[in-house]
């Protein structure tokens, strides 16, 4: 719906106030995030406008932003603090003199280190001297840094580091009368607290002894005037770590530690627009208009998180309808939203694919993705095949591609099915897909805000047992309305589901989606060992995988072989062995035993 792009608009707009207005006290526009990739987005967008600039290239409006990159990225990148510290006309002089005292003490000190012990006089001078040096840098930086703050109209920064901003720069001549946190449904409630405090700072710091924090809060001067919340408290909430983050408070009571996570999940967007959710109210503005999905993916999630309230734009319905024929199947419903009535016009299909989870526990906190993950090695040989799909389409519908938007997204609520999605895709033989058009592989969570024209969600869990249990326990935090909200509402032209919709359905909201799917013809059951429209040749593996099980249907051949043993057996298609296909006299050797041919299925 375009939420950044309006709370860059009002960043502007304010800030083209404070520059028109002539007052003694200076003032700046705060625009923080809780994340590093908000603020990048609303940086990208605020130097689009023609008269933004940076302190060292002033123009009407500057702008500076605090990210987390490394030291080499930020003295290379424009606009950041340090980089436009150290180019500042007044103080670039200063820096680099005080760069060159550093080095040459620093090498004094290394040639003292070898001619004398670390314990002699000579040392130690050398090291007080370098010591000092680094001292003057750090104060002539400092300065720097307050005087291109002084000089900033909006300023734009993660909510933990103008937490670092209030704390460390204690003489800043601008105080922030504007305040806007974007993606504040994802900020916790102390988070987006930081955003209401000023840069202006008084009073004594005091020790634990003598109040220690609590005294410290007191004497900040709250001189914020108006402060816009951006978010959307339907998608993903804020992350929270479990109990054991909370090792420090272990003479609380349990409740207390309990209801001490479970407050901090709930942000502050969420805790004022949630009683008004669904109505009318003046409390809260919802953009209602969105730009991005076909109005197929739309019509969904409109009706189950936002009470019919999401409409498409103009553009959505002006925009081009060109689907895959071999992925999209045609549709009885939709047939007034396309243009050419040979096309499909259902932008979103389904395969219902019953394969087999596969549970990893990683206990390692150090290693991403640590805890418990499953994975779906079956669900994941179908999403490769509807990416070589999609490659061969795209390859011959090149228009499609739009610069700035991702071609492809593979999204999984998993982890573990990520990793297994990413070591497929590293050895699918592509033609347009690659480089700079490459399929993104990500989480649900890392494509917040995100975008792509198609995405291919895999949706990972397959329960045996699911058929006769009504308990949607069975299939996780799959549950959460927030996750899959963020999944249906990433594509732009097309939406590809892979998943086992008879253990989904567990959870009501996809039973209704399913009804939905199958009432329009989106639902392809994958049973029939085939990809729809397989007149075309497979890529480059036919897969057989083979279980030999101890029970009345395994063949006699096979019966002399170790029970319960798993082999996975890759043929090439187009290898010849004298003079014919090795393809061609695998049949035998398959139907022999209990098996499942994928000949749909490449890597």
């Amino acid at each position: 719906t375009g939420k950044t792009k309006t709370g860059v608009s009002l960043a502007h707009l304010w800030a083209t106030s404070i520059t028109k207005k002539r007052c003694s006290t200076l003032s700046l526009v705060l625009y923080a995030g809780p994340s590093n990739q908000s603020v990048i987005v609303a940086v990208t967008l605020l130097r689009k406008f023609p008269d933004v600039g940076t302190v060292t290239k002033p123009r009407t409006i500057q702008v500076t932003h605090l990210t987390r990159w490394t030291w080499t990225e930020m003295q290379k990148m424009p606009g950041t603090l340090l980089y436009e510290a150290e180019h500042h006309p007044f103080f670039e002089d200063k820096i680099k003199q005080g760069k060159a005292d550093v080095a040459q003490a620093r090498e004094k000190l290394k040639q003292v280190e070898q001619r004398y012990s670390q314990k002699s006089k000579e040392f130690g001078n050398a090291e007080r001297n370098y010591r000092a040096k680094v001292r003057t840098l750090n104060k002539v930086h400092k300065e720097a840094e307050v005087a291109v703050l002084n000089s900033t109209h909006i300023l734009c920064c993660t909510l933990s580091m103008y937490a670092v901003v209030l704390h460390r720069y204690d003489k800043l001549e601008v105080t922030v009368k504007q305040a806007i946190v974007d993606e504040a449904g994802q900020a916790t409630e102390p988070e987006t607290f930081l955003a209401l405090a000023s840069s202006t700072v008084s009073g004594v710091q005091a020790g634990p002894a003598e109040g220690g924090l609590a005294e410290r809060a007191l004497s900040i001067n709250y001189s914020l005037q108006q402060i816009c919340l951006i978010g959307d408290h339907k998608q993903l909430r804020p992350v929270v770590a479990g109990n054991h983050s909370f090792s420090s408070f272990s003479d609380a009571p349990p409740f207390l530690v309990r209801d001490c996570v479970s407050g901090l999940e709930r942000s502050l967007f969420e805790r004022l627009v949630r009683p008004f959710d669904g109505t009318a109210s003046g409390s809260y503005t919802m953009l209602r208009e969105q730009y991005r999905m076909h109005p197929s993916i739309c019509a969904f999630p409109s009706k189950a998180f936002y009470h019919n309230r999401l409409i498409p734009h103009e553009s959505v319905f002006e925009r081009s309808v060109l689907l895959p024929e071999s992925i999209f199947p045609s549709c009885s419903g939709g047939n007034n939203l396309a243009k050419e009535s040979s096309r499909p016009v259902f932008a979103v299909v389904a395969y219902d694919v019953r394969g087999r989870e596969r549970r990893r526990i990683t206990n390692d906190s150090s290693v991403e993705g640590c805890g418990t993950s499953f994975s779906n090695s079956l669900e994941a040989n179908v999403v490769m095949q509807a990416i070589a799909e999609l490659d061969r389409f795209l390859s011959t519908h090149t228009a499609l591609s739009v610069p700035g938007i991702l071609d492809v997204a593979v999204i999984s609520p998993y982890y573990s099915q990520r990793q297994l999605l990413c070591r497929r895709l590293s050895a699918l033989p592509l033609t347009f897909l690659v480089k700079e058009h490459a399929p993104k592989v990500g989480t649900v969570a890392s494509f917040q805000g995100g975008e792509a024209q198609f995405v291919v969600c895999s949706w990972v869990r397959s329960c045996p047992s699911a058929g006769t249990a009504s308990d949607p326990r069975h299939i996780g935090f799959l549950c959460d309305c927030a996750q899959i909200n963020v999944a249906l509402t990433r594509a732009r032209m097309g939406m590809i589901h892979v998943g086992d919709f008879s253990t989904l359905k567990l959870f009501k909201l996809f039973e209704f989606y399913r009804n939905l799917l199958t009432s329009c013809g989106a639902l392809v059951n994958l049973g029939a060992q085939q990809w729809p429209g397989s007149r075309q040749q497979p890529v480059n593996y036919v897969i057989a995988m083979h279980e030999t099980l101890s029970d009345s249907t395994t063949s006699a051949s096979s019966s002399s072989r170790t029970k319960k043993t798993r082999t996975v057996v890759r043929l090439p298609v187009k290898a010849q062995r004298n003079g014919k296909q090795q393809a061609s006299a695998s049949p035998n050797f398959l139907r022999s035993r209990k098996l499942f041919v994928a000949d749909w299925t490449c890597i």
